[in-house]
């Protein structure tokens, strides 16, 4: 009987692991996802920041999301 609950034990475990292994695996793509839309959200707001640069509105912004759209909004608004 107590091997019994062993393997039952075992199984439970076993299928505990892939529901994490399958879980991790999930949230690594999301995360790959996240990381290329952020690329892909620099590389269309560079130009604007180069015009931001250029015109001298935007001293040296940082370079997270909000502070590039905040400075291709105000280039061109100005």
């Amino acid at each position: 009987m107590a091997l019994h609950q062993r393997d039952l034990d075992v199984e439970r475990l076993a299928q505990q692991v892939g529901d994490q292994t399958e879980r991790l695996a999930e949230q690594e793509g999301f995360r790959l996802s996240l990381e290329a839309k952020l690329v892909h959200a620099r590389d269309a707001l560079e130009p604007g920041l180069l015009r931001c640069k250029k015109r001298g509105i935007c001293g040296n912004p940082s370079l997270s999301l909000p502070g590039l759209t905040y400075c291709i909004i105000s280039a061109n608004l100005g």
